[in-house]
């Protein structure tokens, strides 16, 4: 199992506690620009490591709505679920290979218990 965790900085913690993760400096950095394919060092460690499970773990604010009378509610939440739907499609090339070992793609935020600590 590999996470794909949103922020460079958890990931060499979490690392170090043995959980096996990479970090990306936003929610949208898996991928190699404007034609949405899969960042070529993440697919060449999925690859290499043969990672059978992935995991795109995003911040506990993924699920946070702060109101403001001047603001769209739903243009934040709407980059969120674009940037999961985006990288699970980024990663179809690899779960349709017979030849790779991923199997399984999974998403999930930090609980948002954390978001204030």
């Amino acid at each position: 199992t590999l996470v794909v965790v949103e922020g460079e900085k958890k990931a060499p913690s979490w690392c170090l506690s043995g959980l096996r993760c990479v970090g990306i400096p936003s929610i949208h950095a898996f991928t190699t620009g404007e034609d949405k394919r899969l960042h070529a060092d993440l697919q060449e460690l999925i690859i290499t490591c043969q990672v059978e499970k992935l995991i795109y773990l995003t911040d506990a604010d993924t699920m946070a709505v702060k109101w403001k009378s001047d603001k769209d509610l739903a243009k934040r939440q709407s980059s969120f679920a674009e940037a999961i739907k985006s990288f699970r499609e980024a990663v179809q090339i690899l779960l349709d290979s017979d030849d790779i070992k991923l199997k399984d793609v999974y998403w999930s935020h930090i609980n948002r218990e954390y978001l204030d600590k």
